[in-house]
C-alpha cells in the first residue's frame, strides 16, 4: 500500500501506483508483476519512478489525520460511506472489531494487516484457517484467462470458472469450496456473531461467494451471477440467533 502527503487521492495498492504513475493497463500492470511474485530478490525497478526519503513527522502526521475517520475523502467519496455515518458517535474515529478471520494465503493476511492499521484498530485477535482460502483452480493455477482458453478452449474454461459443481483438473468447484468454508463458518465465525462480537473476515472471492450464497439463501444459479468486489467492505447486521437483519457495501 502507498498514501501520498501530497494529496488526498493519491494512495492505494503498488496496483494502483503503477497505473497512475505510467499510464498503464491492469493487464500491463499484472505482466511487470507476475515474473516477481512469491521471489526474493530484490523488487522490481520501474523507469521513470525515483525513490524518496520522506520527512518522518510528516508522513506520521498525514498518518494520523487520514486513520482519524473525521475527515476521510477515500471512504466518503470513492467508498461512498455518508459523511454522517463516519461522524457518527458509534463509529468513534473507529469502526469496533473484535477478531479477525482470515485465511492462511499472504495476500489475506496481509489486507487484514493493513486493515486494521489503516482504521487504527488493533490489536484484536486473528485467527488463521485453510478454510477460508481460495478456491483452488488446479490446472488452471497461475493461468491468466487468455492463456487458459488458449491451452484448454475458452467455453471449457468458462464452463470450470463460471458453474457451481464443474471441478477444473486437479481443482476444486465452488460446491467444494462451500463444503469447507460453511462448516468453519458454523463452528467458529457464528458462535462469537452470536456472542454478541463484530467480527471482520478477510477471505477470497470464491470463499466469500460460498459464503454470501449461504447468508444470502441464493441458488445455485444465482451464486453463479455473483461478484464480489475486491477491497470493498460489505457490512451484514445480525441478530443474537444469527439472522441476517441487512447488509450494505460500505
Amino acid at each position: 500500500m502507498f498514501f501520498s502527503v501530497r494529496d488526498d487521492d493519491d494512495h492505494g495498492t503498488l496496483i494502483d501506483f503503477l497505473q497512475r504513475r505510467q499510464n498503464l493497463s491492469l493487464g500491463a500492470v499484472r505482466q511487470i508483476l507476475r515474473p516477481w511474485i512469491g521471489r526474493t530478490a530484490a523488487s522490481p525497478q520501474f523507469p521513470g519512478l525515483e525513490s524518496t526519503s520522506p520527512n518522518r513527522m510528516h508522513v506520521e502526521g498525514a498518518y494520523r489525520r487520514m486513520a482519524n475517520a473525521q475527515r476521510f475523502p477515500y471512504l466518503e467519496h470513492e467508498r461512498s460511506v455518508p459523511a454522517d455515518v463516519l461522524l457518527a458517535p458509534r463509529f468513534a474515529g473507529r469502526m469496533r472489531i473484535d477478531k479477525v478471520y482470515t485465511s492462511v494465503l499472504a495476500r489475506a493476511i496481509e489486507t487484514a494487516r493493513i486493515t486494521l492499521e489503516t482504521a487504527g484498530i488493533g490489536p484484536v485477535p486473528i485467527e488463521r484457517d485453510a478454510a477460508l482460502n481460495e478456491r483452488m483452480y488446479g490446472d488452471l493455477q497461475g493461468l491468466n484467462k487468455a492463456e487458459a482458453a488458449q491451452r484448454f478452449g475458452a467455453e471449457q474454461v468458462k464452463l470450470w470458472r463460471r458453474s457451481y459443481d464443474v471441478r477444473p483438473p486437479g481443482g476444486e468447484s465452488l460446491a467444494d469450496t462451500a463444503a469447507r468454508v460453511l462448516p468453519f463458518w458454523e463452528r467458529r465465525i457464528l458462535p462469537d456473531l452470536r456472542a454478541g462480537r463484530n467480527i471482520l473476515v478477510v477471505a477470497h472471492g470464491n470463499s466469500l461467494r460460498a459464503l454470501v450464497m449461504h447468508l444470502d439463501g441464493l441458488t445455485r444459479e444465482q451464486v453463479i451471477q455473483l461478484e464480489i468486489p475486491t477491497g470493498v467492505p460489505l457490512l451484514y447486521e445480525m441478530s443474537p440467533d444469527g439472522t441476517v437483519l441487512g447488509k450494505r457495501y460500505l
